[in-house]
């Protein structure tokens, strides 16, 4: 089941290297979940669309690892620990209760893994038992979600002041605000589309147009290319955030729960007051200037204790 392309472009290390990733996370999957159904690659390497660079991935890998019985989240967060540290590249697993697929909430995530998703092992109908729904469908809160969590990619590459920059890091988050921005107007339009030249298609008109195409061709490439700059990136997010009045969005009780779970008190709106935080964040910092250690700190600090 790993006989499919996981970049755009045809550098064949980058492409063996990624195989060899995915074969190793597989059975580590299948040696720690005796009740493993299937295991399902999504994100950008299940469309073909992975990121690397000099032969090796950039970009995460997602996976959905839907069990036979609920739970196992602390096996599958060990699972994730211990593959990150052998591969050298952030390795996320999200068990599901294959149960629940059919009853999942309307969300992009679903949506992605229902149109790009990968079996790579087990159950290969497994998708099929996902919701039919399209973006017209989705849950309102999905492009705010988006454009904070990148929001939140964006602070995360500032450096300290004095600190020297990670060039590579910066680079990856503005491209992929950049493309947040991008997915968050479409949504808020009602379209998508499963792979990114064709949402980029969808795009055409819009005055950031060549913005887009730049953050998409730098995704893709195997090769550095020009990325958008962390202020082109700025501004287009903080514009889609107005455009798509993704402020005015409150949380609903799921957001609450895990709040009240994880930072042990009630508050109406956890998930949507850290989204504002990291925008009225970005208004006021500047790559140039970075960010104080602190201020980093503690924005994240309380972005764990929210669902997003």
């Amino acid at each position: 089941m790993l006989d499919f392309a996981f970049t755009e472009g045809s550098d064949p290390a980058a492409r063996e290297r990624v195989r060899r990733d995915l074969a190793r996370i597989v059975d580590a999957c299948r040696a720690a979940d005796a009740r493993l159904h299937a295991l399902v690659l999504t994100g950008g390497f299940s469309r073909g669309e992975g990121t690397v660079r000099d032969g090796a991935p950039v970009n995460d890998y997602d996976l959905v690892a839907v069990r036979a019985a609920p739970g196992g989240r602390a096996r599958y967060q060990h699972v994730s620990a211990v593959l990150t540290q052998d591969l050298g590249i952030e390795v996320d697993l999200m068990p599901v209760w294959s149960a629940r697929l059919p009853r999942v909430g309307r969300k992009l995530f679903w949506l992605d893994l229902r149109l790009g998703g990968r079996v790579l092992h087990g159950d290969e109908g497994v998708l099929g038992r996902l919701p039919r729904f399209d973006a017209r469908d989705l849950d309102p809160r999905e492009p705010a979600r988006l454009l904070g969590n990148r929001a939140a990619g964006l602070l995360l590459a500032l450096p300290e002041p004095g600190q020297p920059t990670d060039e590579r890091q910066v680079a990856l988050q503005s491209a992929k605000a950049v493309l947040a921005a991008m997915d968050a107007r479409l949504l808020h339009e009602g379209l998508y589309a499963a792979r990114l030249r064709e949402r980029l298609d969808l795009a055409k008109g819009h005055p950031d147009h060549a913005l887009f195409a730049q953050a998409v061709d730098w995704k893709l490439a195997d090769r550095d290319l020009p990325a958008p700059s962390w202020d082109e990136a700025r501004r287009a997010l903080l514009e889609a955030v107005q455009a798509t009045r993704a402020e005015r969005h409150a949380d609903g009780w799921t957001e609450r729960a895990f709040h009240l779970l994880y930072a042990r008190r009630f508050r109406a709106s956890p998930s949507r007051d850290v989204r504002h935080a990291a925008w009225q964040l970005l208004r006021r910092v500047h790559l140039s200037q970075g960010i104080e250690r602190s201020v980093k700190e503690e924005f994240f600090a309380a972005r764990a204790r929210t669902l997003q």
